[in-house]
């Protein structure tokens, strides 16, 4: 019966400190993500192409590489980096390998810059719609975010000139 009793007691305290080691490695690893997407938007679309536009904030003190944006394969038919490029007069948009954002520095994907192309929309992005997407690194660390689609003008603060505010932002 002793001997019963302590198998269970031990069972119990094994299962206590492996539950508490499971939520400081969560806790560590949510205060180490290197980059965080800061004001994540999407328009409505009516066409087959749809644009991702946020902030990118590197916390780290190395440089880090965007190097992938995904997105379900029940929203299109895949995701590309992007910018704008000036030929003459003319501004075009350029799929692109990778982007940089150095150490410390907010990369801004805006309408007439960087931003994140939706190819083959499967259907139109409608107000209100959450479109997930993930963002792979060169370190392998990998950001997921759910992005809000809405108007430009409702990401606009009245009042002020300050940068454009998601409705997701507290």
């Amino acid at each position: 019966m002793k001997i019963r009793v302590c198998f269970y007691l031990f069972i119990a305290a094994l299962v206590s400190v492996s539950s508490r080691v499971e939520a400081a490695e969560i806790s560590t690893s949510q205060k180490t993500q290197s980059i965080q997407i800061l004001s994540a938007w999407a328009r409505p679309t009516t066409g087959p192409s749809g644009a991702i536009y946020l902030e990118l904030h590197n916390s780290t003190e190395k440089d880090r590489t965007l190097i992938e944006a995904k997105v379900c394969g029940t929203i299109c038919d895949h995701a590309e980096l992007h910018t704008h490029i000036h030929e003459g007069d003319i501004k075009r948009m350029r799929p692109i390998k990778d982007i940089v954002i150095k150490s410390g520095e907010t990369k801004s994907f805006q309408p007439g810059g960087l931003h994140i192309m939706l190819m083959g929309l499967k259907a139109p992005l409608r107000e209100g719609q959450k479109v997930p997407i993930t963002l792979v690194f060169d370190n392998e660390e990998v950001v997921q975010q759910e992005v809000m689609v809405q108007q430009l003008a409702s990401l606009i603060r009245k009042g002020d000139n300050e940068p454009l505010k998601s409705c997701c932002d507290s």
